[in-house]
């Protein structure tokens, strides 16, 4: 989330960092219909992300285009 929201975050060191999380979804209680809604936020951030990476790149090309423009003018 913190690139999303275009944050630093401290780098994951350890693979303990995911122990929790782990831990949860060995966890036999969990509702079935929770991997779907997970898979379903995983492909919503995905798309947010890529959609950002997209506008950033265009961000980049856009000003140098603009101006070429101005110089034809």
């Amino acid at each position: 989330m913190s690139l999303l929201n275009g944050s630093n975050s401290e780098p994951i060191n350890s693979l303990g960092y995911f122990r929790e999380l782990i831990e949860e979804a060995e966890d036999s209680e969990t509702p079935a219909g929770y991997w779907s809604y997970v898979m379903l936020e995983l492909n919503h951030l995905e798309t947010k992300w890529l959609s950002k990476v997209k506008d950033a790149a265009d961000a980049k090309i856009e000003p140098a285009a603009a101006a070429k423009a101005k110089q034809t003018r």
